[in-house]
């Protein structure tokens, strides 16, 4: 119940706060031209802040851009209503500390995000896992403002990923609980390397969304072992996968079909990498847990939340 209620309250803070805001610095009545400044400032990073920061595959890819052409547009019309009236009077000034905060929050959270954009630590180049030109990141980068995962320190570079239909929406509602209304459901996954298959598991149950199942995480999962880095490719769907464990793969080799089985509460495809010392063989069970988080790019692209490829 409870994930069905945060996702009918994307659309409220998501489009519904922007057009808002949008309305009042076009409908304002300014007499200071720095108050009309400090609240574009204020408005445009709250704007901003969701345009990086939040995922926008719930309620339409495409909104992101058109709520900031409104933004312009309502902010050009103001600016011209203004533009001939006192910049100070400090008689006049109306400026408090909950809008100076609220702009300085902003400020360092979209300085987070710029930081997980990328990372100094040496990255491996994949090839994409998925084909086609509208899958969606919606967890990605290197700092938890983009990528949840970072909280794990094993997954801190993992990826998340959705389909985007014609439309630019990862499914067919809200939160449809019929699994074909995903998008991804049921797309081929490709292997993004060479390697050997040290684990495959193809026996778990898709699961109706949002239940999930914690003490299964990676749910039906391949590990592809390379020299000493291992990547999962994880949520797969049961009964798709068709390699065995020992196997050897090469890239862009069909592997698996996107489900949703494991701790996820919709289908998308999991994927992460980590590197183990060579003279250590763990077992598959531990390797969420083991090894050092890989930064990984695809195609030479550091895929981060709110990228399409």
């Amino acid at each position: 119940m409870l994930f069905p209620l945060l996702f009918a309250l994307i659309p409220i803070i998501q489009v519904g706060m922007p057009l808002y805001l949008i309305y009042r610095l076009w409908k304002s009545n300014f007499e200071l031209k720095v108050n009309w400044t400090v609240s574009f400032v204020h408005f445009l990073l709250l704007l901003a802040t969701l345009f990086f920061v939040f995922r926008w595959d719930v309620i339409g890819y495409g909104l992101r851009y058109w709520l900031n052409t409104f933004f312009l547009i309502a902010a050009l019309s103001s600016f011209l209503q203004v533009k001939d009236l006192p910049t100070y009077n400090s008689k006049k000034m109306k400026l408090s500390w909950g809008k100076i905060s609220e702009i300085l929050l902003f400020v360092v959270i979209l300085l987070w995000s710029l930081l997980g954009t990328g990372t100094k630590q040496k990255k491996l180049d994949l090839t994409y896992p998925l084909k086609g030109e509208t899958n969606y990141v919606i967890h990605g980068g290197s700092t938890i403002a983009l990528n949840y995962h970072g909280i794990a320190d094993q997954q801190k570079y993992a990826l998340d990923i959705v389909k985007l239909n014609d439309w630019g929406f990862r499914a067919e509602g809200l939160f449809p609980k019929q699994l074909h209304k995903y998008s991804i459901f049921g797309k081929t996954v490709y292997s993004p390397l060479s390697g050997t298959i040290v684990d495959a598991k193809d026996s778990l149950p898709d699961q109706i969304p949002p239940k999930t199942v914690s003490e299964q995480p990676t749910g039906n999962h391949i590990w592809i072992k390379k020299d000493s880095l291992y990547i999962v490719l994880a949520h797969l769907k049961q009964g798709s996968i068709k390699v065995e464990k020992g196997d050897k793969i090469e890239a862009n080799q069909p592997i698996a079909e996107v489900g949703n089985t494991g701790n996820t509460t919709e289908p998308h495809l999991h994927i992460h990498g980590v590197k183990i010392p060579k003279n250590e063989n763990p077992k598959p069970d531990s390797l969420l847990y083991k090894g050092k988080a890989t930064p990984l790019t695809f195609n030479g692209k550091f895929l981060i939340r709110n990228t399409t490829f």
